[in-house]
């Protein structure tokens, strides 16, 4: 099959479960992410959050299009690797 945008190829490979899935997510990380760039006015302390943010919301932007992070390619290795340095707490955050 030739699924071009993520949810097309989501749904060819995993039905309706692995859309719910997909799409709970995309939608938590798009809505940490945006809420970390507009609410937090500190870029400079959080330099690698703010560009793990930016580089999720582009990725989820071309996945519109394309099977971006559905398939394993580079697209998930830095999906995963920007949630992963999103979610990291540093001693002096908690």
């Amino acid at each position: 099959t030739s699924a071009s945008s993520l949810i097309m190829s989501t749904y060819a490979s995993s039905g309706l479960i692995g859309i719910f899935l997909i799409i709970y997510i995309s939608l938590l990380t798009l809505h940490s992410s945006v809420q970390f760039i507009f609410k937090n006015k500190r870029y400079n302390f959080y330099k690698d959050k703010f560009i793990a943010s930016a580089i999720l919301i582009c990725l989820m932007l071309r996945s519109i299009l394309e099977s971006s992070y559905s398939v394993f390619s580079i697209d998930l290795i830095f999906f995963s690797l920007c949630v992963a340095i999103f979610n990291y707490k540093k001693e002096n955050e908690k």
